[in-house]
């Protein structure tokens, strides 16, 4: 005979292991959300870190359009040739560079090329001058896409030491 008050412990068994299971899971879980979270600020501080470097190079660049007017306003004859800009100390401390290449097609036309590096990043700028009533104005400035670019030759440059370019601030 059998008593309905009592029921099989063998059917009846309780869950083991559920809880710890679900623990586990749980800690694997936060985990890995804690590693893509990690993942994702770093992608995000470099992402950063890279746009303020065009950001820079933009500056530097149209530095170095002010600098080349500058310099040909200045001078009577302008002189074909590449001059180092010199920069402020915390530029130098980036590891940047401006460097202006001067050449002259003709006596009232006067093209200058503009590196500007910063790290291993480097832009590059191509601006036409022309003379009209004793100034040199702009007549066009095209940038150079990063494509076409060949690596800014940083030996040779810091071979010829800096100028007597005024300081771009």
């Amino acid at each position: 005979m059998t008593r309905l008050g009592r029921c099989n412990p063998r059917l009846h068994r309780p869950p083991r292991g559920f809880a710890g299971f679900m623990a586990i899971f749980l800690l694997l879980l936060v985990a890995s959300t804690l590693v893509v979270l990690g993942w994702a600020a770093v992608v995000e501080a470099k992402r950063s870190r890279s746009q303020q470097e065009e950001a820079q190079l933009r500056q530097l660049l149209t530095a170095g359009a002010a600098t080349a007017m500058e310099s040909l306003n200045a001078a009577d004859s302008p002189s074909a040739g590449q001059r180092q800009v010199a920069l402020p100390a915390d530029l130098d401390d980036a590891s940047a560079s401006l460097t202006l290449t001067f050449s002259s097609p003709s006596a009232d036309h006067e093209q200058v090329e503009v590196l500007a590096a910063i790290r291993r990043r480097h832009e590059r700028q191509t601006i036409d001058f022309t003379r009209a009533a004793g100034r040199w104005t702009v007549a066009s400035a095209t940038l150079v896409p990063p494509s076409t670019q060949p690596a800014p030759a940083t030996q040779a440059t810091a071979a010829s030491g800096p100028t007597t370019d005024p300081v771009v601030r």
